[in-house]
């Protein structure tokens, strides 16, 4: 058990030296005197500062570890958003040269049409058209 850092047997080398100077009369009121102090050190602002100070540094590994967690996960949170940026990126190359083929496809198709028209020599659907109206 220690109390401020000092130990039981510090504490009664102390208070033996209290009971040597103090003569047992003086004693009562001095103990009145320090009761009362203390009390109205642990009612007051200062008191109530200094205790919660000292929670926040009793607390303090546990918070930084907590951030510490809290940094990592969002490093990984980073490291997941870009690995997706990246994979719509390659989407939407592979899906521009996807439309860039058949751009080309349909350009080129339209070359072929443009270069070799079908020719109208002997179109062959009025040949069958003409034997119909001859057979009649």
């Amino acid at each position: 058990m220690d109390l401020l850092g000092v130990g039981p047997l510090e504490l009664v080398f102390v208070l033996l030296i209290i009971f040597l100077v103090l003569n047992p009369k003086d004693l009562a009121a001095t103990g009145k005197k320090i009761g009362r102090m203390l009390s109205t050190v642990r009612k007051s602002e200062f008191w109530r500062g200094v205790t919660q100070v000292t929670r926040e540094v009793r607390d303090l590994p546990t918070t930084l570890m907590r951030e510490a967690e809290l940094e990592d996960a969002k490093k990984e949170l980073e490291q997941d958003f870009k690995s997706v940026r990246g994979i719509a990126k390659e989407f939407e190359q592979d899906y521009m040269k996807e439309i860039q083929k058949e751009v080309e496809a349909s350009t080129s198709g339209e070359k072929e049409n443009t270069i070799a028209p079908p020719s109208p020599e002997t179109p062959e659907s009025t040949q069958p058209d003409q034997e119909e109206d001859e057979a009649e």
